[in-house]
């Protein structure tokens, strides 16, 4: 059997991520930029190792997909994507002051899907 197509997914916006949010919940909650540009260097050396490949070995079919810009378009306008609420958490604190978070499902738009 001969290899003869692959497909990449590349990195998707790790400091979005709700474990990176919630990181940063003193302030805001917002992404960690230097985690996205880790993943941005990371998908553009992927780029360039998959362009590699290709002029080493003409007869691979490699496809890669940009699911970073994928996920950022849906975390920037999540109504163009039928999602009505990105992230929704419960935040508690227990009697020992603890801080709690519970993240509940997306929340999609039924009449877009």
């Amino acid at each position: 059997m001969d290899l003869s197509r692959i497909g990449i997914i590349n990195l998707p916006p790790l400091g979005c991520l709700p474990f990176e949010k919630t990181l940063r919940i003193n302030v805001g909650g917002e992404c960690a930029e230097e985690v996205n540009e880790a993943a941005v260097l990371f998908n553009a050396k992927l780029i360039s190792t998959i362009d590699g490949l290709k002029s080493k070995l003409p007869g691979l079919k490699i496809v890669s997909l940009n699911y970073y810009d994928i996920v950022l378009g849906a975390i920037k306008d999540p109504a163009k994507y039928g999602i009505l609420e990105l992230y929704s958490f419960l935040i508690l604190k227990s009697s020992v002051g603890q801080l709690v978070l519970k993240n509940f499902p997306y929340n999609m738009n039924p009449d877009l899907i």
